[in-house]
């Protein structure tokens, strides 16, 4: 108990410390606009963020490729937060994996490097030696990690909870979901089995390119706390380390995995910023790190991949109805402003040269800005989808600046929808679609007959969803008010006439005062009414200019 209470002290002075600090914009502010107030220096919001914790890690570290949320000067501190944190002791170490393993470090390794190749905010990785003289990477889970996390988690909950209960802003970004979302991610991240089998999924995707490779688990060493794989020697993706046409080549390759593994598989990498992605010594492109994976439903990614095909044919229109569907509107949502602003992202983004800069990530986590600022609370696929976008090109971008991504797109979006229409006029497609049609009619007949029961015994009811969110219970509190207040306006007057009538040359203090009283609160319900009346008036005329 004295524990979460200093845990949720330490957390309300660091939003405190920095809740004017500007670090965070509001959706719809311009891109690249720096909204600070304070003088606090990016790099010590960074070492206090390392100070609550690595589940606080994880998300600055999911934040840092957020441009549309993040001011331009703490953005750059959190990025650097990618590189790594502080190392565990290697007797710490080697205990987890004698514990995990079964043995001695000694007996289950020819050589166990003591000294990390990497240290990150869950865990860490050493350089080792199978039995038979294979050379290893040891990926092993911090002591204590996954108590921490769950109960950091816990307080992000409550703190997201609290923060769409009172900040506009947090309620439309959908902030409880994104925790959510992201503590699944991590439960996930902590699972080193699942890890395992990203991994060859993983190298499943990359066996068309022959220029990609991905480290394979050998899972006789391999627990929910370690995970041994191929150790991959090589140099982090640098602008200039190889070639025009190499690097031209490999990042082909790479961005058409990716669109591979978002439309057409569903299980995503999402984490492939430059960090995770190493040049080996063969010249190879490894990504090294398959803990941050997402899944994608089949509906989710055929209308990612409408949304994408729709956008490069500047059909904003499309776009939008794309993303209210996925989305979910609040009662305020403006839709006129909404797909207005879609129709300028999409039209924008069309128009730009077919080899200029990477633009899809950016374009879909504006579509996600916009959709907070006018009350459509944006799906979590589509931030998804822009934020791995964001963190590939910054990968791409280091392998070939003038990397023609639209064009290889454009190819590859057409043969995967090719690919899709195939499956689905196939023989396993047509039998899938005949036995959804044979499930709808067998099932009509009873549905229809359970309608007709509760008509005919009068049961049948309607019930609205979401009427306590709507604007009604407002207006009608509003109605209220007003009613009441002309009541007592109205009281007030009768009493003081009667008081009038007491036969006295002046009038008692008394009337006098509750003259004044009705007096001031009829005017005050006037001038509330015509400030009302004036407001809604400009909105309407706002909606028919738009």
């Amino acid at each position: 108990m004295f524990s979460t209470t200093r845990r949720y002290r330490q957390i309300a002075a660091f939003i405190l410390k920095y809740r004017r600090a500007g670090v965070l914009r509001a959706p719809g502010d311009p891109p690249g606009m720096d909204t600070s107030e304070g003088d606090i220096p990016p790099e010590q919001f960074s070492e206090d963020i390392e100070a609550l914790g690595p589940a606080f890690v994880k998300l600055a570290q999911a934040l840092s490729t957020r441009p549309d949320l993040v001011a331009p000067r703490y953005l750059s501190a959190l990025q650097r937060m990618q590189d790594g944190v502080g190392e565990v002791a290697a007797i710490e170490i080697e205990g987890v994996v004698a514990q995990e393993l079964g043995a001695p470090v000694g007996a289950l390794f020819r050589r166990f490097d003591p000294t990390p190749i990497a240290a990150g905010s869950l865990a860490q990785v050493h350089a080792a030696e199978l039995p038979d003289g294979t050379p290893v990477a040891v990926k092993v889970q911090r002591p204590g990690i996954e108590a921490r996390v769950a109960s950091d988690m816990e307080l992000l909950t409550a703190v997201a909870r609290f923060a769409e209960g009172h900040a506009d802003t947090a309620r439309r970004l959908g902030v409880r979901d994104w925790v959510a979302a992201s503590y699944e991610a991590l439960n996930e991240e902590l699972d080193f089995v699942a890890e395992a089998e990203n991994l060859e999924a993983l190298a499943e995707v990359f066996d068309p390119y022959p220029g990609l490779v991905v480290p394979l688990p050998h899972h006789g060493f391999c627990t929910r706390r370690v995970l041994t794989m191929d150790l991959i020697r090589g140099s982090k993706v640098e602008a200039g380390a190889i070639d025009t046409e190499r690097g031209e080549a490999l990042g082909g390759s790479l961005l058409r995995a990716y669109l591979d593994q978002v439309f057409a598989r569903g299980r995503v990498h999402a984490d492939p910023h430059p960090g995770n992605v190493l040049l080996d010594e063969d010249g190879h492109l490894a990504v090294i790190d398959a803990g941050m994976v997402t899944y994608l439903s089949r509906s989710s990614r055929l209308a990612l991949l409408r949304i994408m095909l729709h956008a490069i044919q500047g059909d904003g229109d499309t776009v939008a109805d794309l993303c209210e569907t996925m989305g979910r509107r609040l009662p305020e949502y403006d839709r006129q402003s909404y797909r207005r602003a879609v129709r300028n992202l999409v039209g924008r983004y069309a128009a730009r040269r077919a080899d200029g800069a990477f633009a899809e990530g950016t374009l879909l986590l504006d579509l996600t800005a916009r959709g907070a600022q006018c009350g459509l609370q944006p799906p979590p696929e589509l931030s998804l989808l822009g934020k791995t976008l964001i963190n590939l090109e910054a990968t791409l971008s280091a392998l070939h600046p003038r990397l023609p991504t639209r064009r290889i797109i454009e190819q590859h979006l057409e043969s995967l929808l090719l690919t899709l229409l195939r499956h689905e006029t196939s023989k396993t497609g047509a039998a899938a679609l005949a036995f959804d049609v044979y499930a709808l009619g067998h099932g009509m007949p009873g549905k229809i007959a359970r309608l007709l029961d509760t008509l005919a015994d009068n049961d049948l009811r309607v019930r609205v969803d979401g009427l306590e969110e709507s604007h009604l219970i407002e207006n009608l509190q509003k109605i209220a008010n007003r009613v009441a207040i002309g009541l007592i306006s109205s009281a007030l007057i009768v009493g003081a006439a009667l008081m009038a009538r007491s036969g006295a040359r002046d009038l008692p203090t008394w009337a006098v005062v509750l003259f004044v009283l009705a007096a001031l609160l009829g005017l005050g319900l006037i001038v509330n009414a015509w400030r009302v009346d004036r407001s809604t008036a400009r909105a309407i005329k706002r909606v028919d200019r738009g």
